[in-house]
């Protein structure tokens, strides 16, 4: 349930900056539709949202100065992510449209990539997170939180694709709220792994 918790502080850290999130997506689909900025309006854009699950003030300045930096590691994050996705996604057609054993692969090669599914959510915000920022300690440090957490990390990205799959029944919400949204629960994600281990302060509450 925990999961649901942390899907709610992403709705709430979306609206809290509503205007600026907004824009922070647009830019976003911008920077993809182009396709050489991917990588580095990602990486911007989870800073901006990872300071927000740490409880931190955050503006415009946070994107664009974080947009011309790292260039080269986010497009390994973003680019090794999605080549990592396709070329699974690849093996399991490959093996699954065949009888026998092979179907057997084809299963083998769905558990693979539902690990690089529950484990990838935490890369970009790891990044950020993290004060070394090594990708091979980014990927590992992900995998561990995956499989430490694993019915957190499932469950919330499971509700990660559910919350895209309906905003695209409402392209503008696709536009607009999806980007954002999806960066700021899976830094809250993150955040709540990191403070269950006690390796992040808790949240900030204010008594009545």
């Amino acid at each position: 349930m925990k999961a649901f918790a942390i899907t709610w502080r992403g709705l709430a850290g979306l609206f809290d900056e509503l205007f600026l999130y907004i824009f922070l997506s647009v830019l976003w689909w911008v920077g993809v539709i182009l396709v050489l900025p991917a990588g580095p309006v990602t990486l911007a854009l989870h800073n901006v949202a990872n300071r927000t699950a740490n409880y931190k003030r955050v503006d415009m300045s946070l994107f664009w100065g974080s947009l011309r930096k790292n260039i080269g590691a986010s497009w390994l994050l973003f680019g090794g992510s999605l080549v990592a996705i396709v070329g699974l996604l690849a093996n399991i057609w490959f093996y699954g449209v065949r009888s026998g054993w092979f179907f057997v692969i084809a299963i083998a090669w769905a558990w693979v990539l539902l690990i690089v599914l529950m484990a990838g959510q935490f890369f970009f915000p790891l990044f950020w997170q993290q004060a070394d920022r090594r990708l091979i300690l980014i990927v590992r440090n992900a995998v561990i939180m995956a499989f430490r957490y694993p019915l957190f990390s499932l469950l919330l990205m499971i509700l990660q694709l559910i919350l895209f799959a309906v905003s695209i029944v409402i392209p503008i919400f696709v536009v607009l709220i999806a980007p954002a949204l999806i960066a700021l629960i899976a830094n809250f994600g993150m955040v709540h792994i990191l403070q269950d281990m006690d390796m992040a302060p808790p949240p900030p509450y204010q008594s009545n």
